[in-house]
Order: C-alpha cells, then structure tokens, then sequence
C-alpha cells in the first residue's frame, strides 16, 4: 500500500509542505486506525517531566537517524521482525530492579512522517512486552516536530535543525530549509 501511496505522491504537483504533510498524515491515520497517535507537545512534555519513563524508538535507517534524532533515542531497524530483546533491554520490572532502574511504561516511535513507525507500534502493540503500559506513534513524525522547532540532535549529539526525509516524496513534507538533502 506504500509503494502505491508514494506513487500517488510523487505524481502530484504538491509545493506546500504543510498541506503534503497533513495529506500524509490523514492516510497514515487511517492505514493504521488501531494505532495509538501521541501530539508532539504531549511528548515534549513528557521528555521534559518523565523521561525515564519513556522508551523513544527511532525507526529509520541510520544514515536518516545519524543527521538527527530526539534526545534519548535508540534506533531500530523498522524491519526487524523481533524487538523483545531490544526492549526487555530497556524495560524494568515492577518497581525498581537491581540497577535502581524505574518501570518504563511508555514506548513511543516514530520515524520521518509516521509510516514506519506506525507499522512498529502496530507490531509492539499486538505483543506488548512486560513493563510497558502503552505504545504510541508519534503524529505527524519528525517533519513535524522539526517543523515546530522541537529539539533534536545528531550523532555526535549536536544540536540541529535539519532531518534527513528518506526519500523524495516525503521531503515534499519537510520545509526546504529544513532538509538535510534535496
């Protein structure tokens, strides 16, 4: 359904980026009706007052998270078939466990526009791992939360502005200036 999505999108002659970034978001939404969407002011929030308490999936590829990532992130590969490992790494038990480490309870992904990231809330959901309460997507992905000025770092942990789109359609969403590329 994605390869035919962006063949629609690459056909249209779409120039604002916030009216190709809401058309991508309303199909998202609805290509993954069951999966929970998380505002990007809650998540700021939420990294802000209980970030230990969280668990930030980046699902992009490594070139996409090495330009820029939400602080915290741990970067998954969003074909892998199997991140209960992956998780139970970063999941405590109820309470405290020996490494003083709180209970995360919530698993949040996210990826360029939300595709991605969706179809692994989605895959989490359906076999939700011990220690986590809920899964979430993040709305609209990183074009939108670049697009409101969020911060965001790169590999070495710098502070940036620019987001690697991963291919051309998406970055019909991403704000010229904003593009690592393209």
């Amino acid at each position: 359904m994605a390869k035919l999505f962006l063949q629609v999108m690459g056909h249209l002659d779409m120039s604002d980026t916030t009216a190709t970034s809401d058309l991508i978001r309303t199909w998202i939404g609805q290509t993954f009706p069951d999966v929970e969407p998380l505002a990007t002011e809650v998540l700021q929030t939420w990294m802000e007052v209980k970030p230990g308490e969280l668990i930030i999936l980046d699902t992009r590829s490594a070139a996409e998270f090495d330009v820029s990532h939400l602080p915290g992130a741990i970067r998954v590969d969003p074909d892998r078939k199997d991140l209960s490992e992956l998780l139970q790494q970063h999941l405590s038990p109820e309470g405290n466990d020996a490494a003083g480490r709180v209970p995360r309870e919530e698993i949040v992904c996210y990826c360029t526009v939300g595709y991605r990231s969706s179809s692994v809330a989605r895959a989490l959901s359906a076999g939700r791992p011990s220690g986590a309460r809920r899964v979430y997507n993040v709305d609209g992905g990183l074009v939108k939360w670049a697009s409101e000025s969020r911060r965001m770092e790169d590999s070495q942990g710098r502070a940036t502005q620019f987001i690697h789109p991963g291919n051309a359609v998406w970055a019909r969403a991403v704000r010229p200036e904003l593009r690592a590329w393209m």
